[in-house]
């Protein structure tokens, strides 16, 4: 018996593998099965207007940073 022989693979896991390496050849040509838009919160609109950092915006609107990160 030769140790160099790959293990036999059923056919779930095959089609596993099939399925898998199509996925990916699909991301790398840039083709999607969906694109989720996030819209972004009216704190992180503001702060991006003004360019402020996420500090200064939580400080300038006397909130706490983590309500701001999360928010974004």
């Amino acid at each position: 018996m030769s140790h160099n022989a790959a293990p036999a693979v059923d056919a779930e896991m095959q089609q596993f593998q099939d399925d898998l390496l199509q996925s990916i050849r699909e991301f790398k040509a840039g083709k999607f099965a969906r694109v989720t838009q996030i819209e972004s919160t009216l704190d992180e609109r503001v702060r991006q207007s003004c360019k402020a950092t996420s500090n200064s915006a939580a400080e300038s609107l006397d909130r706490q940073m983590n309500t701001l990160d999360q928010s974004s």
